[in-house]
């Protein structure tokens, strides 16, 4: 191993699960997570992530959490109708965008592909590019 690669190392991440979707964040950058009890924020308040399924707002599939997302020096908050759970994963199963799907993504915050056995591929985001 050189260096300068991750090889054989452990990455932890978020895993957000909707039924049969998920999307993962870097857990570096997820300050915190709670479930929802009260009044849900208004959109100036929180980002919802449900949209990153093409789910309309309100779809409660599951419990409601509020994410707690580092975006550069401030904090700002996600709504996901779902699960979320920290996981560890190999280096080795994050794989870059292929240049065509790279040029032609339609999701700033798309960074990279995760590759697991259990769930297939899924979309890792860059949380300072949600919005």
């Amino acid at each position: 191993m050189t260096g300068g690669t991750l090889q054989g190392q452990l990455l932890r991440l978020v895993l957000l699960v909707q039924r049969q979707q998920c999307l993962a964040l870097e857990s570096r950058l997820v300050a915190g997570c709670q479930r929802l009890t009260g009044k849900q924020p208004s959109e100036a308040e929180a980002i919802c992530l449900d949209r990153l399924l093409n789910r309309p707002d309100g779809t409660n599939v599951g419990q409601q959490l509020l994410l707690e997302l580092k975006q550069g020096g401030t904090t700002v908050f996600g709504l996901w109708s779902g699960s979320a759970d920290l996981i560890e994963v190999a280096a080795s199963a994050i794989h870059p965008l292929p240049p065509v799907l790279s040029a032609r993504k339609h999701w700033p915050a798309l960074k990279a592909l995760l590759l697991m056995d259990d769930q297939g591929i899924i979309p890792l985001l860059d949380v300072e590019k949600i919005a």
